[in-house]
């Protein structure tokens, strides 16, 4: 895994990771960064909906909204309150 900041006030690139089989290690990591930069950015993850909410079940409590995005595909947007630590 590579975490990478931004070089902006907040905000971390995380790259070389599959989201949908990390290991508790890789968490710790990815916590770790959530908590350092606050922002984290997954380029390329192509979570389907399932993974992402298990993803997103892992980091804490979300909500998350769909709209349909210029295509006609959903997206989704979500927010959440802090991982648990």
């Amino acid at each position: 895994m590579r975490i990478q900041a931004s070089g902006a006030t907040l905000g971390a690139t995380v790259t070389d990771v599959r989201l949908h089989s990390i290991d508790g290690g890789d968490w710790k990591q990815i916590e770790d960064a959530f908590h350092a930069f606050a922002v984290l950015v997954f380029p390329g993850a192509n979570l389907d909906e399932e993974e992402h909410l298990a993803f997103s079940r892992r980091s804490g409590h979300w909500n998350a909204r769909f709209r349909s995005a210029p295509d006609g595909r959903k997206s989704r947007c979500s927010r959440t309150s802090p991982m648990a630590a």
